[in-house]
């Protein structure tokens, strides 16, 4: 099981980095690489079954609402989970995946399981009421 890029961008952010400057200084696209180099090491010491897990949603988390708080152009969904925040690990989760289809056609032989963490919490929140808030 391998999980990356929370603590990256968590630390980008805490910069005070926007969204829009950690897309257009690469970071995203350095993290999903570091990902796959990871990925590939491990395969080749002989790994045949691999779960990756994508970023949840960070804009939920406690201490991004919090640090959100003091910006005016914030936004936020019907939860009061930032929506950029989620937007950002939503682009970190597309780039992720496209990394992990090209680790795949590169090694048939090897299962690679994408862990969406992302749309698994978006569903509990969304059956929130049904599950028993």
């Amino acid at each position: 099981m391998i999980n990356f890029g929370t603590n990256d961008y968590g630390y980008a952010f805490s910069q005070n980095h926007n969204i829009e400057e950690i897309k257009k200084n690469g970071l995203v696209s350095d993290v999903v690489e570091a990902i796959k180099q990871a990925l590939k090491k491990i395969i080749n010491h002989g790994a045949r079954k691999v779960l990756v897990f994508g970023v949840a949603l960070d804009g939920c988390r406690p201490i991004s609402v919090t640090m959100q708080s003091a910006n005016k152009s914030a936004t936020y969904d019907r939860f009061g989970c930032v929506k950029d925040n989620n937007d950002f690990c939503n682009y970190h989760n597309v780039l992720l995946q496209e990394g992990l289809k090209e680790l795949r056609e590169q090694n048939p032989d090897v299962q690679i399981v994408y862990g969406d963490l992302y749309n698994a919490m978006q569903s509990i929140l969304d059956d929130s009421q049904s599950l028993g808030e």
